[in-house]
């Protein structure tokens, strides 16, 4: 990773226009090392994302959005949320309404494949976009013809995580319904992305639902850790739920269930996550290792969002 320092930084930014994207993509990803490193600023990585938003190339654009994924889910606090999303509709916000959910005729292939990227990132922070999500789920529901085949996890996983009571009653009762398995993993997947706390805790609730495989249930918690921004509710909801999980697994799959804490970012988080696991994961091969990095990454990031506060 480069070390830009003795101003490189601010003559590239100069010259912006210029880099190859190879280049561009490359210091953007650099980006990463650097904020954590501290050589560089929250502020200034998004100054980058910023500028970088405006680019044509696919891969540019990409390597934008990962930074301030990266940025979001790192630094920004539950205070800065608002603004936070205020930041991607001016930057973002024109690109992914203009791709939509659809595809258009004669687009480019780079469009068909940014559209999965800047939507789905861009979306749960874009009342309009969210909106149609949340429109296009119903609609599926009923057809499964009236959302694209490339967007249908997309579309249901932002309709989930902008949605009310009503959108998660009609996710549930279609993945209770539905025979189909890859329909299924994506509604259960949209199921455990819901953002409003008592949404959440129901939808967590299908990893006890004897009504879903619990394969499949732990496949789909898996994919929308791994798919919306860090949250508390899923250790939450393992502590409080812990004996009753841990009889619908294997012996030693609880042994995994520390990394869903990885994401939090308060040392008064990582001392519940460690309170709770410190006496139970012993027991588990492997699970140790896992605490560790857990807890690792918990105080990576509390001292990263401190020393970045500003």
């Amino acid at each position: 990773v480069a070390d830009y320092r003795d101003g490189l930084l601010a003559r590239l930014a100069a010259d912006r226009n210029n880099l190859s994207p190879p280049e561009y993509a490359s210091l953007l990803y650099d980006m990463h090392a650097l904020v954590r490193a501290g050589s560089l600023s929250g502020a200034q990585a998004l100054e980058w994302v910023r500028a970088a938003g405006g680019s044509h190339d696919r891969h540019v654009l990409e390597a934008a959005i990962e930074l301030a994924t990266f940025v979001r889910d790192t630094l920004v606090g539950d205070a800065e949320h608002a603004q936070f999303a205020a930041f991607v509709r001016q930057v973002f916000g024109d690109r992914a309404r203009t791709l939509g959910y659809a595809p258009r005729q004669n687009e480019s292939d780079d469009d068909q494949l940014l559209r999965r990227t800047v939507v789905r990132f861009v979306a749960p922070m874009d009342p309009m976009l969210a909106a149609e999500a949340r429109r296009l789920a119903v609609a599926w529901i009923d057809d499964r013809k009236a959302v694209d085949p490339g967007m249908v996890d997309s579309v249901l996983l932002i309709a989930a995580q902008t949605g009310d009571a009503t959108t998660f009653d009609a996710l549930l009762a279609e993945a209770k319904a539905t025979s189909d398995s890859l329909d299924r993993r994506n509604l259960m997947v949209a199921l455990l992305a819901f953002t409003d706390p008592t949404l959440a805790r129901l939808g967590l609730g299908i990893m006890l639902d004897p009504a879903f495989d619990i394969r499949e249930s732990g496949t789909a918690l898996r994919i929308s850790n791994y798919a919306i921004p860090p949250r508390r509710d899923t250790h939450d909801f393992i502590a409080a739920n812990f004996d009753a999980m841990a009889k619908r697994v294997s012996s030693d799959t609880p042994g995994a269930w520390p990394s869903y804490a990885a994401g939090l970012c308060s040392e008064s988080d990582r001392a519940d996550v460690e309170a709770f696991w410190r006496d139970r994961i012993a027991n588990y091969a492997g699970g140790e290792r896992t605490l560790k990095q857990a807890l690792e990454q918990i105080q990576l990031c509390a001292g990263l969002r401190a020393a970045q506060e500003q």
